[in-house]
C-alpha cells in the first residue's frame, strides 16, 4: 500500500515536471493535458490548478489576438482590393482602420503615402484637364472677338490654375481693346452728358441769383465750373456773387452790432451793468475791429465798481449811526460820540451824523 502512494507521488511528480517544461515552451496544450493528468491523481493539489488557470489565460490571450491579426489581415485585403480598383479614397480609410487593430505594423501607413501621391496626381490631371477646356474655349471667343464671355473664361481659367500667367495676360489684352474701341463712343455720350448737365446748372445758378439765392447760386457755378473748366462764364459769375454776399454781410453784421449796441446802452441806463457787459461784448464779436464796445466796456465796469462801492458805503455808514443811536439811548455818550464820528469819516456829505 505505502509502495503503491510512493509510486503515484513519483508519477504526479513527473507530470508536473514534463507540464512546467512544455509550458516554459509556450506548449501550452500539451501542457495542459499534462496538469490535468496530475491532477486526477492528486485532486486537492493547489499547483495543478494554479497552472491550469493561467493555461486558460494565455490560451484566451492567444485565441484573441489570433481574431485581431485575422482583422487585420482582412481589413488589409480589402483596402488592398480597393486600391487596385482605383477606389482611393475608400482604400484609404480601409488602411486608417487596419493602423487602428494594429498600429506597430508600417504597411498600412505605407500605402497611405502611395495613395495620398495617387490623389494628388489625380487632382493634377483633373485641374489640368479643367483648365485645357476652358482656355480652349476662352481663346476661341476671344478669336471671334467675343470678348467679354472670353475675359470671363480667361478669369475661370485663373482661379482653376492662379500659377499660369497667361489668363492674365489675355485680361490684360481684352481690357486695352475694349477701351480703344469705346473710347469714341464713350467720348461722345460723355460731351453730350456733361454739356446737358453744365447747361442745366446754369439755368439753376441763373434761378437762384434771381431770387437772391447767392450761397445756392455759387454753388451750383462751381459744379458748372468743374464740368468745363474752360468756359470763363462760371468764374466770372462766382466774383459777382461773392461780391454780393460780402457787401450783404457787411451789412446784416452792422445792422445786428447796431441792435446789440442800444440794447447794451439801455441795460446800462437801468444799472444793469453785467447785462450791459455781455451785449457790449455780443456786439464786439460780431465787429472786432471797432473801438466802442471796448470803451463801454470799461465805463460799465468802472460804473458797476463805482455802484458796489456805493453801497457798501451806504451800509457800513448807516450801521455806524445805528450804532451811535444806541450807545446814545443807554447814555454811553464817548462811544456815541466815536460812533458817529466814525459814520462822518465814511461818508462826511451825509447830514445825519451833525446833528448827533
Amino acid at each position: 500500500m505505502k509502495d503503491q502512494k510512493a509510486y503515484k507521488r513519483n508519477q504526479y511528480e513527473e507530470l508536473i515536471k514534463n507540464a512546467d517544461q512544455l509550458f516554459v515552451e509556450n506548449k501550452f496544450i500539451e501542457s495542459q493535458s499534462k496538469y490535468q493528468d496530475a491532477l486526477k491523481l492528486f485532486g486537492n493539489e493547489y499547483y495543478p490548478k494554479k497552472k491550469l488557470s493561467e493555461i486558460k489565460l494565455k490560451l484566451e490571450e492567444i485565441q484573441s489576438n489570433e481574431e485581431v491579426e485575422q482583422n487585420y489581415k482582412n481589413m488589409v485585403s480589402r483596402a488592398d482590393a480597393l486600391i487596385d480598383e482605383n477606389k482611393y479614397q475608400e482604400a484609404k480609410q480601409a488602411y486608417q482602420k487596419a493602423k487602428l487593430i494594429i498600429p506597430q505594423n508600417t504597411y498600412p501607413e505605407e500605402q497611405i503615402a502611395i495613395i495620398e501621391d495617387a490623389l494628388t496626381k489625380q487632382v493634377k490631371d483633373q485641374t489640368k484637364m479643367e483648365y485645357d477646356n476652358v482656355i480652349k474655349s476662352a481663346d476661341e471667343n476671344f478669336n471671334n472677338k467675343k470678348y467679354d464671355e472670353a475675359r470671363s473664361l480667361y478669369k475661370k481659367a485663373r482661379e482653376i490654375d492662379f500659377t499660369n500667367d497667361y489668363p492674365n495676360q489675355r485680361i490684360v489684352e481684352i481690357n486695352q481693346l475694349l477701351s480703344e474701341l469705346s473710347a469714341k463712343e464713350n467720348d461722345e455720350k460723355r460731351n453730350i452728358v456733361s454739356k446737358e448737365k453744365y447747361d442745366g446748372l446754369i439755368q439753376k445758378a441763373e434761378d437762384a441769383n434771381s431770387n437772391n439765392e447767392l450761397s445756392k447760386a455759387k454753388e451750383f457755378y462751381l459744379q458748372a465750373s468743374k464740368i468745363m473748366p474752360n468756359d470763363p462764364i462760371p468764374n466770372k459769375r462766382i466774383l459777382e456773387i461773392e461780391k454780393l454776399m460780402v457787401d450783404q454781410f457787411g451789412n446784416k453784421s452792422k445792422e445786428k452790432y447796431n441792435d446789440l449796441m442800444s440794447k447794451a446802452e439801455k441795460f446800462f441806463n437801468d444799472k444793469n451793468f453785467d447785462k450791459s457787459i455781455i451785449y457790449y461784448r455780443k456786439a464786439l464779436s460780431v465787429l472786432p475791429d471797432e473801438t466802442d464796445p471796448k470803451e463801454k466796456i470799461r465805463q460799465v465796469s468802472e460804473a458797476k465798481l463805482t455802484a458796489l462801492n456805493n453801497v457798501e458805503k451806504n451800509n457800513q455808514y448807516n450801521s455806524l449811526i445805528k450804532q451811535g443811536n444806541r450807545y446814545f439811548s443807554s447814555k454811553s455818550y464817548s462811544l456815541a460820540i466815536e460812533s458817529f464820528q466814525n459814520a462822518a469819516k465814511v461818508d462826511p456829505e451825509r447830514e445825519n451824523h451833525i446833528g448827533k
